[in-house]
């Protein structure tokens, strides 16, 4: 596992700047905030953007930004994954949500093996509130254990996932130890057992849906992360969840789990799906598809580069990335506008009705071991909706 040592010279400092083509600030201002360290995730929500920033991969140095662009302030907290002093242990906080009242994320923790945390907190508040906790194998190949992941919320309410995973070797060629009962077959498999989607409120988390176990055959990994098979959360609109399976269908909860819409996306490469008011649309198989909620009807297909991902959808208009680039799609028309940020590594990028948010960073995390004193790699750039808007004319 990777060694986590604390910089303290690269622990984040916050610089936030605007740029205004028109030379003042209105409500069409292009706004920047900057971090001396790197940017990792972001989640909007209205104005504001929650932002993860650690000095390097893996460090146990990470902070959390919440930055309002429309306002210019921001506050941030450390929210580490682990102990920091000792440098054999790591930390990431590979999930964030944000809503308008409260911050969760993800934590990771631990050495040779994985510890997670499901942790919130109020916004304005100072504490920080323990969801769920537990442990397991710290790499896909050994990875048995009880899972936590996919985290969104909506006001209070914080919505994840929660399943058993365990590999099935067939007899005599797996490791002694197994609490896996061996394949159906004769070769290794991977059981998805109590899967689960949970919401959290007022301090108690309960099960509002359900999944029968499953033996696949593959397994769908993101980092560190063993994916859920069944009722695996993809994005939630107010107080709805929209749940998929590797098999293509979306089924759309309520919080309280009633059923309210079940849409047969066929099966496929999936890269991203996204639930705003009576669109769904999904990326699969390198096509944007986009369904009509109340009878799940296909509306509209629009091919898009090979190996984009889905990222956001607001009203009508649809944020997906391609290599490096951001797109803004208007599903209406197919107009189609680029934003292509500068440097290297990985960019994300989200949509609000106030705007267009998206994160990259200037300079890598090897360039920054080799040049600690570089200042403020770490870039979120906020697009107010009517620059958005002008550009896709």
């Amino acid at each position: 596992m990777g060694r986590a040592v604390v910089l303290s010279f690269l622990l984040l400092a916050l610089l936030p700047a605007a740029v205004s083509p028109s030379g003042g600030a209105t409500s069409a201002t292009v706004r920047t905030l900057r971090t001396k360290a790197l940017v990792r995730h972001i989640s909007a929500d209205g104005a504001r953007v929650a932002v993860v920033a650690t000095s390097k991969e893996g460090a146990c140095d990470a902070r959390i930004i919440i930055w309002n662009a429309k306002k210019r302030s921001n506050k941030w907290f450390a929210a580490s994954g682990s102990d920091c002093r000792d440098p054999e242990i790591r930390g990431e906080i590979p999930q964030i949500a944000l809503t308008n009242k409260r911050i969760t994320w993800l934590s990771l923790g631990g050495g040779n093996s994985l510890l997670e945390s499901l942790i919130t907190r109020e916004l304005g508040g100072k504490k920080n509130r323990l969801i769920a906790f537990t442990g397991h194998g710290g790499l896909p190949e050994f990875a048995d254990g009880d899972w936590i992941g996919n985290v969104t919320g909506y006001g209070n309410l914080v919505f994840y996932n929660r399943w058993d995973f365990c590999t099935a070797y067939p007899e005599g060629l797996g490791p002694d130890v197994t609490t896996c009962k061996p394949p159906s077959g004769d070769e290794k498999s991977y059981r998805f057992t109590r899967q689960r989607l949970v919401k959290w409120q007022n301090g108690g988390s309960r099960t509002i849906a359900i999944a029968p176990d499953v033996e696949a055959s593959s397994l769908k990994t993101a980092g560190q992360l063993v994916l859920p098979y069944s009722l695996a959360v993809v994005s939630v609109d107010a107080d709805r969840i929209a749940t998929q399976t590797p098999a293509g269908p979306v089924v759309i909860y309520s919080a309280s789990g009633a059923v309210l819409a079940e849409i047969a996306v066929p099966s496929g490469k999936s890269a991203g799906t996204a639930l705003q008011g009576s669109q769904l649309v999904t990326l699969r198989n390198n096509k944007i598809e986009l369904y009509r909620v109340s009878s799940g009807a296909l509306v509209k297909t629009i091919p898009v580069a090979r190996g984009s991902v889905l990222r956001d959808l607001q009203s009508g208009l649809v944020v997906y990335v391609s290599k490096r680039k951001i797109h803004v799609l208007r599903l209406l028309d197919g107009r189609n506008v680029t934003y292509a940020p500068p440097g290297s590594g990985p960019v994300d990028a989200q949509i609000e009705r106030s705007g267009l948010f998206y994160s990259y960073n200037t300079k890598s995390a090897l360039y920054l071991m080799r040049f600690p004193n570089t200042k403020s790699p770490g870039r979120v750039v906020f697009v107010p909706l009517a620059r958005v808007l002008k550009k896709l004319g």
